[in-house]
């Protein structure tokens, strides 16, 4: 019986490899278009491939449960020494399915991303949870960010003048959507405050943003909230 010990591991490697490699064949990042800077995953489960360019470097992973014919993740840096890496996620171009908040299932979590874990970046960000919003409160948020109710920006822009709501610990505070159908992606946006004000930012891209005005009962959940853990 142990002399096929060695041959069933070869076997086994075997396999694994050749699962790599066919994940690796059916995908081509020229393929793939950003669908959204908001909607993170949960669970990756290995890189599919890599994409280096004098502009960027990206890198591919197969979300958990998600065909890569729908969508992968994507940790994308822009060229650059010390520039940024960004999550988003890629949408294939043959795709005709959509992304749909579930407002049923709306959360407020803390959290941060440390280190080098790109797939299980949304379980790091997502580490604590605070509260469950209130479906109708969430309805509303979700009109507002698919009708992209946006503040105009004025002398003082939001983003500039605004802070985000941090624990004793600098985790930041998330509000989060399910998405219908997706077990492991989910919508997220930080919270900030400006004047007495709350906001959620909706990354446009890379590096810009835009912000929705929280309605009066939405803030009046954060303050209690912030009062509670002692976010501030």
């Amino acid at each position: 019986m142990k002399k096929w010990i060695p041959l069933v591991l070869a076997v086994c490697l075997l396999l694994s490899l050749t699962a790599c490699s066919f994940y690796t064949l059916m995908m081509d990042p020229d393929d793939y278009t950003a669908v959204s800077y908001n909607i993170m995953w949960t669970q990756c489960e290995d890189v599919i491939e890599k994409d280096l360019s004098s502009h960027y470097s990206r890198v591919f992973y197969r979300i958990t449960d998600v065909p890569i014919t729908d969508f992968v993740a994507c940790k994308w840096r822009p060229a650059g020494i010390g520039s940024d890496e960004f999550t988003v996620l890629m949408q294939h171009k043959d795709f005709e399915g959509s992304l749909e908040p579930d407002a049923s299932c709306c959360k407020l979590f803390t959290g941060s991303f440390f280190g080098d874990d790109w797939l299980t970046y949304g379980q790091q960000i997502m580490k604590t949870e605070l509260l469950t919003i209130d479906p109708a409160i969430a309805t509303q948020l979700v009109d507002s960010i698919t009708a992209a109710a946006y503040v105009e920006e004025s002398d003082e822009p939001v983003g500039f003048a605004s802070e985000y709501l941090l624990d004793s610990d600098d985790n930041v505070l998330r509000i989060t959507f399910a998405i219908k159908d997706y077990e492991h992606l989910f919508w997220t946006a930080y919270i900030l405050k400006c004047k007495d004000q709350y906001y959620i930012e909706i990354q446009e891209d890379l590096y810009r943003s835009q912000f929705v005005l929280c309605s009066n009962e939405l803030a009046a959940v954060l303050t209690e909230v912030c009062e509670e853990y002692g976010l501030q």
